[in-house]
């Protein structure tokens, strides 16, 4: 996963502590949110690179990646699947599934 998107960074796992503790230190976040948030990114990238188009990343963690002006770390990814209003079940449960390979 780590390689298409250039985050890889937690494959040096001494190096990815460091730069954990280091940003820990300098901005008094836990150093555990600073990695969930880091993967959080990593996870994002990748979904944007391979086809998560079919989702739509929404809720805080978004304003947070998106907007500049307001910054948390990431607790979780909120996505919805995009449906017509009037979607019956079968619709929603075919849009919620993989697409098939061509």
């Amino acid at each position: 996963m780590a390689e298409s998107t250039g985050l890889a960074l937690h494959e040096d796992v001494p190096l990815f502590r460091e730069a954990v503790n280091f940003t820990a230190s300098k901005t008094g976040f836990n150093p555990r949110l600073i990695e969930k948030d880091y993967f959080c990114t990593v996870l994002l990238a990748y979904l944007s690179e391979r086809g998560g188009g079919r989702l739509v990343f929404k809720g805080g963690t978004c304003l947070a990646k998106v907007h500049t002006g307001f910054y948390r770390l990431s607790e979780d990814l909120d996505f919805t699947i995009p449906l017509p209003v009037d979607a019956n079940r079968k619709q929603r449960v075919k849009r919620s599934r993989r697409p098939k390979k061509r």
